[in-house]
């Protein structure tokens, strides 16, 4: 019985000396279609946030007066699941009505409407923001998370980060493009600028 559990034992080793030197020959072509994989997926999601950011200025920017006028608030309609805060700027860039959650102040150049989109990160929270210039009145603005350096336990809402995690189990990080991880980048660009950039953190091949 000893002798037949020991043959057993080697062959499980052997086995898994297999699997492990077959890995190490189709890993480069795994991780490859696994970033194709996960590219696809990231363009997507990207492309969905702008726009339901774009939907959601426009719809800003449509608002009458009589309807700011009586509320400070904004319609709950506006501002979807992905988008952390809605708001309209004044055209000195004060504060007219506001609907969400957001940590810290809007940027001047997203409360300016300096550009179509605007990405700002601080020292513990990145924001991706879709502009819309509404005339004699001032700027529409949509802001949605990207990134959270808090902790998991003390974030209060997830990120983009993290929900794109949690939905195809692919492990990202946003970043200004001077602060670009290692491994696989995608950059984001708008007028023939890197707005921001996402890094791929690859699986180790234990992990495959």
């Amino acid at each position: 019985l000893a002798l037949s559990a020991l043959v057993v034992a080697h062959l499980a080793a052997f086995s898994a000396e297999l699997h492990l030197l077959r890995l190490a020959r189709v890993w480069p072509e795994r991780s490859a279609e696994r970033e194709a994989e996960v590219q696809g997926l990231l363009a997507a999601a990207l492309d969905e946030l702008l726009r339901q950011g774009e939907t959601a200025t426009a719809a800003l920017a449509a608002l009458g007066d009589g309807q700011l006028a009586s509320s400070p608030g904004l319609p709950e309609a506006i501002r979807t699941d992905d988008l952390d805060a809605v708001a309209l700027f004044g055209p000195s860039g004060e504060l007219l009505a506001w609907d969400g959650i957001h940590q810290g102040p809007v940027p001047a150049a997203a409360r300016s409407a300096e550009s179509r989109y605007v990405y700002e990160q601080g020292a513990l929270f990145g924001y991706l923001y879709v502009t819309e210039p509404v005339p004699g009145r001032g700027t529409a603005v949509a802001a949605a998370l990207l990134k959270s350096d808090l902790p998991s336990l003390l974030a209060s809402v997830p990120s983009f980060e993290s929900r794109f995690q949690e939905e195809t189990g692919a492990a990202i990080e946003v970043a200004t493009a001077d602060r670009a991880g290692e491994g696989r980048v995608w950059d984001l660009e708008w007028d023939d600028d890197v707005l921001l950039s996402v890094s791929l953190t690859p699986p180790s091949e234990a992990e495959a």
